[in-house]
């Protein structure tokens, strides 16, 4: 495991994985319940923060991770939703977590879900947060901003040109939600 040192160790660290960089944040209590959050689209592990009070209070380690090519994580070409997994097994490992549970807020539910898929035996529990439906129905796609819909067509035909604004939203985010837990 690497860790970046310059860095506060509550909103970021970066650990090697695969030969390749995940950021990940923690909040609550470090021998807490172990839950990974994922954030997102377009966002980053800060959105993690949002549920620190509440981790605390409730005895939870809130681990949110960065996906490939968001935050401090590298960036992966020709990745499919089920490398995902993959990853989280690989630093759960690390971090020396045996059971785990998931968080999957927006963009970051069909990664959650994707891991529910493939390693049921090592979930302690999975929750859904606002979670993204299908978008290629007309009627979803009407419902969903302007913005959102011109990242999902970038993501479709140039993946790679949304990884500088990715970076550049992790820099300045710093959310203020309602309790998540």
């Amino acid at each position: 495991m690497t860790v970046l040192q310059n860095q506060p160790a509550s909103d970021g660290r970066v650990i090697r994985f695969d030969n390749r960089d995940f950021g990940i944040a923690e909040y609550g209590d470090i021998n807490g319940e172990p839950i990974f959050f994922f954030h997102g689209w377009p966002g980053a592990r800060l959105q993690g923060k949002m549920a620190e009070d509440q981790a605390l209070k409730l005895g939870i380690r809130f681990i949110a991770l960065d996906r490939p090519g968001f935050g401090l994580s590298d960036f992966q070409r020709n990745r499919t939703l089920l490398d995902w997994p993959r990853d989280v097994l690989g630093i759960a490992d690390i971090l020396g977590l045996d059971k785990i549970g998931l968080i999957g807020l927006s963009g970051g539910a069909p990664y959650a879900l994707a891991c529910a898929h493939q390693f049921p035996e090592r979930l302690s529990s999975i929750g859904i947060i606002n979670s993204l439906g299908p978008s290629g129905f007309r009627t979803a796609a009407k419902r969903i901003s302007r913005e959102n819909r011109t990242l999902f067509l970038l993501a479709r035909l140039a993946p790679w040109s949304l990884t500088f604004p990715s970076r550049q939203k992790d820099a300045k985010a710093r959310y203020q939600f309602p309790t998540l837990l």
